[in-house]
């Protein structure tokens, strides 16, 4: 079939193909390929479609373009561009290569380029520059060589040859194209590349193909352009095979260019261009362009003359290209992320920001500091100099804090990226843990600083009123992640203020914030820690959100939370509720009960646990240095009732939704079915489960089932339990408190004095816990002494003068020498 004779267009790539395969001068395949400018990438992004499309096209054709007048190159590179959009496209336009570096040698130095009469009439339509046309060559030329370079590798690039005949334009083109183009072309400054083609002109003749279809006489041309694609498709194959013989480079007249040293130069040339703002006249679109090339320079250049062209760019004093260069370092392209060019970039930084420079830049400088220290920690900075460059960054930071939280008393929003601020501070406490003490006054400095900063956000707190929350919710988060870092690293001297702060703050932050905090619990007191306003209420608030509000308790949402922040959690309500100073009634008296979505499990009406263990057959005596905190009577229908109810609710949630982790250890399966479908409860599924110790189980059950059975059953009275718990449930306590004694329990002498093992450590607080609650509870002792004949349980001795040089060097407490003897001593009396 014949192509029609008039420049027909739509939006059907396949018609396009077609028209394009078939068109007969170059006037009609030009006005054609500009029509991609009009099709969405995602219609050709395929490697079949692209394929097809530069084959109909022809890479001659490009190539032909290329040695046109400057607009013609400069519209066909826009074109390229878009097509070379996978790795296959990359191949069939690799020959695109020398081209480039042809043009880039006519036009590079920029004194070198002349606009010629063609480009001079269409970029004054246009209102274009002549810079603005230079590095708009410059740029989509280099984008091309980007693309190939980065579907095929940097050995496209070597070597390149010019021929002799790239060097002649090919005027005769003009006269085809010029005058069409000059009508069709119009300008949209919203537009980087600023060109486009109106298609949609009266002149246009509705397409052929579309009028065929319109007339049900589609099937003919659909077969028509079906053999079409699959002579393309062939056409590509054996295209591959001619590039593979690499033709170029039989030319007896070529000349080698050295493409990366043309880069360079454009490069250089940029610089010099937009390198000193005084006196700048280039208007804000082609800084843009310019901008947009020297990142692509950036990312091409030979990662061995890096160093040198960065160094340039950093002495050029324009913070556009500064800011241009952090953000590639941050993002590690072409390896800008490497230690030497971030030490340059962050020395740099260093030295802007003691002077007069904007806010918003020194915010932006704050922030690649950070990334940077975030990366390669102190080693950006040589040995004599490292503290006097982190009290530089450490002061302007505390200056931003006090500006960032001004700003939010004064005004409702601000313009400015203060969280970095908190970031830089962040990265900064937790380096310094790293500094020799012994450098003296600025290490001093830095810590005076610090305690300046810490103070200025405890006393946010105060002065913030509850009514702001919302609207202080980002700062809040902020200062409460500062404080929880430096509190955790530096725990007494600021701890007075951060106790007298912490109710406010609790009243004020958030779930995830909190959990900021938690770290620093583990260096106070817990009777100070108990005396904090809403302490109990955060804690449980951020457990409760560790089981999700949908309210299916069995279902855990514990996969964005954090095992390790509930951990935490668990392990410091256990502390509470073990410590014998506590007072248990006043602990849960501080609790303000909230929704949880959850109903506690009934009590049931026959006791089963007495029906499963049989008496103890050795009850043990247990040593007067054991201290066990009060134990108390739960009456009926009072208000501690109801608070250890809550307490009840929530841990009892946490426990089911953490068990369903588990459901493959066969003991944990069992009893959620049990309770789930009310069910006879049996110990055998226990003793298969101690036997085969399930590599599923872990640490995290285990600090669960620790933290659940101390706030649940530690401080109140078989005969409460038995009355407030589900006698399954409890059941289901004692078996996890039980499997995680064996779970953790040392298997060699030595194994007491790993003081440093979460395992080892899990097992004293274990053994501690069951000591407490076998005094009240028999049942308990009853399945310890089942559990260990079953498994014939064999617990070293310590020894007792490793253990008193452990407790003399503080690694290890009283209690504990007493909990290894008293386990030690029980296991052999039970075996015996």
């Amino acid at each position: 079939m014949e192509a029609n004779s008039t420049v027909a267009l739509c939006n059907n790539l396949s018609h396009l193909i077609y028209k394009l395969h078939n068109s007969l001068d170059y006037k009609q395949k030009f006005i054609l390929f500009t029509h991609i400018f009009s099709v969405q990438e995602e219609h050709y992004a395929s490697e079949e479609m692209s394929r097809r499309l530069i084959m109909s096209l022809d890479p001659e054709f490009v190539y032909i373009l290329l040695r046109s007048s400057s607009i013609f190159v400069l519209i066909s590179l826009e074109l390229t561009n878009k097509l070379i959009c996978n790795k296959d496209a990359a191949k069939h336009m690799s020959n695109i290569v020398p081209y480039i570096a042809n043009i880039l040698s006519r036009i590079v130095p920029k004194a070198d380029f002349i606009l010629d009469e063609s480009t001079k009439i269409i970029s004054d339509k246009l209102m274009y520059q002549k810079d603005f046309v230079w590095i708009k060559l410059v740029y989509e030329s280099l984008l091309c060589l980007q693309k190939i370079l980065s579907y095929l590798g940097k050995n496209k690039l070597l070597n390149c040859v010019t021929l002799d005949e790239m060097r002649q334009p090919l005027e005769y083109l003009l006269n085809d194209m010029f005058d069409i183009s000059i009508e069709n072309i119009s300008f949209d400054g919203s537009r980087e590349s600023g060109i486009i083609f109106n298609h949609n002109n009266d002149h246009v003749h509705t397409c052929n193909l579309c009028d065929l279809i319109s007339k049900n006489e589609f099937k003919d041309e659909a077969l028509c352009i079906q053999n079409l694609f699959s002579d393309l498709d062939a056409l590509a194959r054996e295209h591959l095979i001619d590039l593979d013989k690499d033709k170029l480079d039989d030319y007896a007249s070529d000349d080698e260019i050295d493409l990366f040293s043309l880069i360079k130069d454009v490069g250089n040339t940029i610089i010099t261009d937009i390198g000193v703002t005084e006196g700048n006249k280039l208007d804000k679109q082609t800084v843009g362009i310019y901008l947009s090339t020297l990142k692509i320079v950036l990312e091409i250049t030979k990662r061995d003359e890096l160093a040198e062209f960065v160094l340039s760019c950093i002495e050029s004093k324009n913070f556009d290209i500064l800011q241009l260069l952090i953000e590639l370092s941050i993002k590690g392209s072409n390896d800008l992320g490497n230690l030497t060019i971030s030490k340059m970039l962050t020395n740099h930084s260093i030295k802007l920001l003691d002077k007069n420079t904007e806010r918003h830049n020194v915010l932006c400088l704050l922030g690649y500091i950070q990334k940077s220290l975030e990366r390669h920690g102190l080693y950006l900075f040589n040995d004599n100099c490292c503290v006097d460059e982190i009290l530089k960054i450490i002061k302007r930071a505390e200056i931003e804090l006090h500006l960032s939280l001004d700003e939010f008393f004064r005004i409702d929003n601000t313009e400015y990226d203060y969280p970095c601020t908190f970031r830089v501070l962040e990265t900064i406490f937790v380096l310094i843990c790293d500094l020799d003490q012994s450098v003296g006054n600025s290490v001093n400095s830095i810590f005076t600083i610090i305690h300046r900063v810490i103070q200025t956000t405890f006393d946010f707190f105060n002065q913030i009123d509850i009514s702001n929350r919302e609207r202080a919710s980002d700062y809040i988060s902020c200062c409460t992640r500062i404080i929880g870092c430096w509190m955790t690293l530096e725990p007494v001297h600021l701890q007075s203020a951060y106790l007298r702060a912490l109710s406010n703050m609790l009243d004020l932050i958030s779930e995830m914030d909190f959990a900021w905090l938690l770290p620093t619990f583990d260096y106070i007191e817990v009777c100070d820690l108990s005396n904090v306003n809403n302490l109990m209420t955060s804690m449980f608030r951020i457990i409760n959100r560790a089981t999700g509000k949908n309210g299916n308790v069995y279902v855990s949402a514990l996969d964005n939370f954090g095992d390790e922040t509930l951990t935490m959690a668990c392990r410091h309500l256990e502390r509470f509720f073990m410590d014998v100073i506590v007072d248990f009634e006043r602990l849960l008296q501080s609790l303000e009960p909230f929704d949880i979505n959850h109903t506690t499990l009934p009590v049931d009406k026959e006791d089963v646990i007495e029906t499963l263990i049989t008496s103890a057959n050795f009850t043990p005596s247990y040593p007067v240095e054991l201290f066990s905190p009060i134990v108390v009577e739960v009456d009926v229908g009072s208000k501690l009732e109801g608070k250890y109810l809550f307490t009840l609710s929530v841990l009892e949630k946490l426990f089911l939704s953490i068990l369903e982790r588990y459901h493959h250890v066969k003991f944990v399966n069992h009893m959620l079915k049990v309770i789930n479908n009310n069910e006879e409860p049996s110990l055998e599924y226990f003793f298969q489960s101690l036997a085969k110790k399930s590599s599923s189980y872990d640490i995290l059950l285990c600090n669960i089932s620790v933290a659940t059975a101390a706030a649940c059953l530690c401080r109140i009275t078989e005969t409460s339990a038995k009355r407030l718990i589900n006698s399954k449930f409890l059941l289901l306590i004692m078996e996890c408190l039980v499997y995680s004694f064996f779970y953790s329990v040392p298997v060699r002498m030595n194994d007491y004095l790993r003081t440093d093992d979460e395992r080892i450590n899990l097992w004293y607080r274990t053994s501690h816990l069951s000591m407490l609650l076998m005094q009240h509870y028999p049942a308990l002792v009853g399945l310890f002494n089942m559990s260990i004949i079953k498994m014939g349980l064999k617990l070293p001795q310590p020894s007792k003068i490793d253990m008193e040089t452990l407790f003399n060097e503080e690694y290890i407490t009283r209690q504990e020498i007493v909990v290894a003897d008293f386990f030690s001593a029980f296991v052999l009396n039970i075996i015996n």
